[in-house]
C-alpha cells in the first residue's frame, strides 16, 4: 500500500476518535465560561436514569404563614435536586401568578454550583402536587404534599424540590406499595377437623331426606 495512502486513512482514524471522545468527555472550560454551571440550579443533580429529566409539572397552591388563606391553584414545573438542601419558589414565578409574600431574609446558607450564595428572601407555604403520570424514576405519594419553600431571586427555575421533602415523601424510592384505607376480607379457611365435620352433617341431611321421601312413597302406595 502507498505510504501516503496509509498515513491518510490514519489521520482520518485519529481525527474521528477525537471528535468522538471530544462529544463524550465533560467539558474542561472553567465555571464562569459556562451558564450552565452559573446557575447549578438548572443542571440535574441527581443520578442519572434513562428516559428521566427528573423535572413534573406541579399544581401548587401558596400562602403567607398559617394564618394566611391559600391562594388559588397555578401550574409550574418542578425540579428535583438532591443536591439542595430547602425546597426553592423563584421570586419571578410568584410575581407571574400574582402571589404577594412578607419579604423576611434569613441566614438560609443557599449554594450554587460555583458556591455563590443565594439570598433568601423569606419564606412560604406551598400546597403542592406532581400533575403528570409519566413514568419514571421519580414516584410521588396519591395526595398533596405541604411544604416549605425558601423564597430567591433567580429566573432559571419555578420551583426545586430539595433533599429533606425528596426524603420525606420518599420521591426516588422505587417499587414503593401504597396502603389503602380500606382491606379485602380474609378468605376463611377451615381447619381438616371442621371440614369432616360439615362432611357428616351433610350426609346425616341427604339420608335423613332419603328417609322422609320413602315414607311418602309408602303412605302414597297405602291410599291406592
Amino acid at each position: 500500500m502507498d505510504k501516503q495512502k496509509w498515513r491518510k486513512r490514519l489521520c482520518a482514524r485519529y481525527k474521528n476518535c477525537k471528535n468522538f471522545w471530544k462529544h463524550q468527555l465533560p467539558s474542561t472550560s472553567s465555571p464562569s465560561d459556562d451558564t450552565r454551571t452559573r446557575f447549578g440550579f438548572t443542571r440535574i443533580l441527581t443520578p442519572p436514569h434513562k428516559d428521566e429529566d427528573y423535572q413534573r409539572e406541579v399544581n401548587i397552591a401558596i400562602r403567607d404563614g398559617d394564618g394566611s388563606p391559600w391562594s388559588g391553584f397555578h401550574l409550574g414545573v418542578a425540579l428535583v435536586d438532591t443536591q439542595s438542601e430547602y425546597n426553592l419558589v423563584s421570586a419571578q414565578f410568584l410575581r407571574v401568578i400574582g402571589v404577594q409574600w412578607k419579604q423576611s431574609p434569613d441566614d438560609a446558607n443557599i449554594l450554587q454550583m460555583d458556591e455563590t450564595r443565594i439570598v433568601c428572601l423569606g419564606e412560604i407555604d406551598g400546597r403542592w402536587r406532581a400533575t403528570e403520570a409519566k413514568r419514571g424514576a421519580l414516584n410521588f405519594r396519591p395526595r398533596f404534599e405541604i411544604s416549605t419553600f425558601k423564597v430567591v431571586e433567580l429566573s432559571t427555575f419555578d420551583i426545586i424540590i430539595g433533599r429533606q421533602t425528596i426524603n420525606e415523601c420518599g420521591i426516588l424510592v422505587v417499587n414503593r406499595h401504597y396502603l389503602g384505607a380500606f382491606r379485602t376480607v380474609p378468605v376463611r379457611v377451615d381447619s381438616a377437623s371442621t371440614l369432616i365435620k360439615k362432611q357428616q352433617a351433610v350426609e346425616e341431611r341427604r339420608k335423613k331426606e332419603q328417609e322422609e321421601l320413602k315414607k311418602y312413597e309408602e303412605e302414597q302406595e297405602s291410599i291406592y
